[in-house]
């Protein structure tokens, strides 16, 4: 809703703009009005408005004088001019003042409507912007700002809602969300539907399968309790593997940053594996327990370790894994537990890959169901074991196996590749590949592909100045633009907007 303050001499001229304006399908509300400028910048101080139309010649302070003062004080006031005097020096000063529009008398509705729908656009785009800035300081380090923003604060109560689909992933694991959908589109969807008077955001998380709502009520939204239970339900309803999280309502704005980061570390906590929920944060969800080996457990898969018994090893792990899909073990969960059977390796002669534990993690972050978990996680605990895999290789020269998974990245870097697709491509195990290639480059293949899409994403940003950076992103394999600019600035210490203008400037070379 856009805020407008009219200042106006001609009385009849002031009470017709009133009506026809409140009479518009524009989202607007008038805030106030005045017959001269004194009056007008005395009620703008107390109450400033989005946008300020105004007369040029009034009594006690004139429109120009009137539109200098308002815009010192409050810089973000738009403004438009009505005027009967159309000679050039006006219409030049009020340039000078950035004046939105100017509309001569006696005013035409259609153009009324025009120069007004203009201002609207730009000052609800600005809005958005301002609000989604301010959400995105739940996601970084930066301090929440003294005040929110004017939309939020006026809004009387808040509901937030975390919601991830799959996974929490960390920076490591980044390339599994290559195949996970997005699902913004329906959150709104559903939203406009049941919540039709409700105000809304729907904001991306701190990754691409993690969404937040943050839905605004005139009245306690527990008046809605009944509506919103329809609309988790329907949510789960059509999102596979999706874990939502509802926080408590909030009596205002000044809060909504720490609750969503309260929710999103809840959240972290309970996701399991190929189950979807809902969970309410204030009474129902409390903490899951730290798990722990089972002694006989531990005691079998050592005895299977130390004795170099792959099979025994396994048929244990699988009754393991079995064990804990029955008691609902969370993703975290399964991450310790997980951390404590590859900590048994130690106390072994066998020998470690280097990137086991990575594999492990990014095995539990990128399985939906606890059998695909068993699938994934029981190649990876094959490696330390595969002593005649590793003589196989030993027969030919590991560079140039390694060279040809690079050759294979640098043809392929604007596809969507993991480090299945490596395994399956070259028929050896993930972490057998992944220790090959860091042996003979120092780095793992994923982070070797990233540094290849980065050196074209230079190239692209260096040679062609029209491109966006979105299809920049798109063209050398990143589905997430987010994640490109985060990336990009990792590998470089500088934004790909920052890289593109200190190239136009001459400070680097493309």
């Amino acid at each position: 809703m856009i805020k407008i303050f009219i200042a106006e001499d001609e009385q009849l001229l002031l009470n017709g703009l009133i009506t026809f304006l409140n009479a518009s399908d524009l989202p607007l509300k008038i805030i106030g009005s005045a017959l001269n400028g004194q009056d007008a910048w005395q009620q703008i101080q107390k109450n400033p408005p989005d946008l300020l139309i105004t007369d040029i010649r009034m009594p006690v302070l004139t429109g120009l004088e009137l539109i200098e003062r308002a815009t010192r004080d409050y810089p973000e006031i738009m403004t438009i001019i009505i005027s009967g005097y159309s000679d050039f020096e006006y219409a030049r000063m009020s340039l000078r003042l950035n004046v939105s529009d100017y509309l001569l008398k006696p005013l035409m509705p259609d153009e009324v409507i025009r120069a007004l729908s203009d201002v609207a656009a730009v000052i609800e785009g600005r809005k958005q912007q301002e609000v989604t800035n301010y959400f995105r300081l739940a996601f970084s380090h930066s301090p929440q700002p003294p005040h929110v923003p004017a939309v939020l604060a006026a809004i009387p109560f808040y509901l937030c809602a975390y919601s991830c689909a799959g996974p929490i992933v960390t920076e490591d694991q980044l390339s599994i969300l290559e195949s996970i959908p997005q699902y913004t589109g329906q959150f709104s969807d559903l939203i406009r539907e049941l919540l039709p008077d409700a105000v809304f955001w729907i904001v991306r998380g701190k990754y691409t399968n993690e969404n937040v709502m943050i839905l605004g009520f005139p009245s306690d939204p527990s008046v809605y309790e009944d509506t919103l239970a329809k609309l988790w339900k329907r949510l789960l309803a059509f999102i596979p593997n999706n874990t939502m999280v509802i926080g408590r309502p909030l009596a205002d704005s000044q809060n909504i940053l720490e609750e969503i980061r309260r929710l999103r570390s809840s959240l972290k906590q309970h996701i399991i594996l190929g189950i979807s929920q809902t969970l309410y944060y204030d009474y129902e969800i409390s903490n899951p327990a730290y798990p722990y080996l089972p002694k006989d457990t531990e005691a079998r898969l050592s005895f299977a370790i130390s004795s170099n018994q792959q099979q025994k090893f396994a048929a244990e792990y699988a009754r393991f894994l079995q064990a804990c899909q029955g008691k609902h073990y969370s993703q975290m969960q399964m991450e310790i537990l997980l951390r404590q059977i590859l900590h048994l390796f130690k106390f072994s002669s066998t020998t470690l890959h280097t990137d086991l534990e990575l594999d492990l993690m990014q095995a539990v972050s990128s399985s939906a169901t606890f059998q695909l978990l068993l699938d994934q996680t029981s190649l990876i605990f094959q490696i330390p074991f595969q002593k005649e895999e590793t003589g196989l290789l030993s027969a030919v020269s590991t560079f140039d196996f390694a060279s040809e998974i690079k050759n294979y990245l640098e043809e392929n870097y604007n596809q969507s590749i993991s480090l299945n697709d490596l395994s399956e491509e070259f028929h050896y195990s993930v972490g057998y590949l992944c220790n090959v290639f860091r042996n003979a480059y120092h780095v793992t293949p994923l982070r070797c592909l990233n540094q290849i899409r980065i050196a074209h994403a230079k190239t692209l940003l260096s040679g062609n100045l029209d491109i966006l950076l979105k299809d920049v992103a798109s063209c050398v394999g990143f589905t997430d633009p987010l994640y490109f600019s985060r990336l990009f600035k990792k590998e470089t210490g500088m934004s790909p907007s920052e890289y593109r203008e200190k190239w136009e400037a001459g400070e680097i070379s493309g």
